[in-house]
């Protein structure tokens, strides 16, 4: 069934309220956590009301602290225009015997850092293109976006590029600020679905999920991770981008290598 702009529009409303009411629900505590048992617990506790809005997380060693990337309702800062955010949220569990932070009060220390917005231009257009209806729909055909954003800000990264999942591509560039950095964050703009897609185009797509699938997309959230390996993909994605964005520009123009869509995005 083709979806008109105004039914994706009110999917994408609902979507950002579920992501919304999900995010309102998680809660921390201040008491002290000492002991590992209380420390498992808690990370179980803790994790729960983020299973709607989860997109991958990782205890540490003896669950001293957890990383958590997750969905959040979010609005870009510098004009009135709502989003769905992909943040990275830190637990720590402080027993007071830190000896590097002896002065550090003792017990729940949580911190959040923005990652990315994905516009809900982008999230109207998963309805439109690639069958979203739902929340799990919509994390489901994120696919390795979370991975790649996160990325793109560990290495400052500049400008547009282009993140290939199983249903289509993202098309994201580096123009928020994100909170706590002095580099951009990134804001996913639209999404191109295969059936938009030129046939020379098809197979621009079919190269970016080859090497991205060599490596998978990169788990930032495990802190401690080799970036070198996701490099040259990620060269490869901010190539696609870069010539996208030329055909943007001269799309009243002749044919231009890196063409993603037929019309509109």
């Amino acid at each position: 069934m083709k979806i008109d702009d105004s039914l994706a529009r009110g999917y994408a409303r609902q979507i950002w309220d579920q992501v919304k009411a999900a995010g309102d629900k998680t809660s921390a505590t201040n008491s002290p956590i000492r002991t590992l048992r209380e420390r498992k617990r808690h990370c179980s506790e803790a994790l729960r009301p983020f299973k709607p809005i989860l997109l991958d997380k990782v205890a540490r060693k003896d669950f001293m602290n957890l990383s958590i990337l997750c969905l959040r309702a979010a609005q870009r800062t510098d004009c009135n225009q709502r989003g769905i955010g992909i943040c990275t949220y830190y637990i720590d569990f402080n027993t007071g015997k830190d000896r590097m932070f002896p002065d550090r009060p003792e017990g729940v220390c949580r911190n959040e850092f923005s990652v990315a917005m994905i516009s809900m231009h982008a999230v109207q257009r998963t309805v439109q293109r690639a069958g979203v209806r739902t929340l799990d729909d919509f994390r489901g055909v994120l696919g390795g976006l979370p991975g790649w954003v996160s990325l793109a800000n560990l290495l400052n990264h500049q400008g547009p590029y282009m993140v290939a999942v199983e249903n289509g591509v993202f098309c994201c560039d580096t123009v928020i600020p994100a909170a706590g950095r002095e580099a951009s964050g990134t804001l996913v703009k639209t999404f191109i679905g295969i059936d938009q897609m030129t046939p020379m185009v098809f197979k621009q797509w079919q190269a970016l999920r080859r090497i991205c699938d060599l490596t998978g997309p990169p788990r930032i959230v495990r802190r401690t991770i080799d970036l070198e390996p996701y490099k040259s993909p990620f060269r490869m994605m901010a190539e696609e981008g870069r010539r996208y964005e030329a055909w943007k520009a001269q799309r009243r123009g002749d044919d231009v290598p890196g063409v993603l869509e037929r019309d509109g995005t």
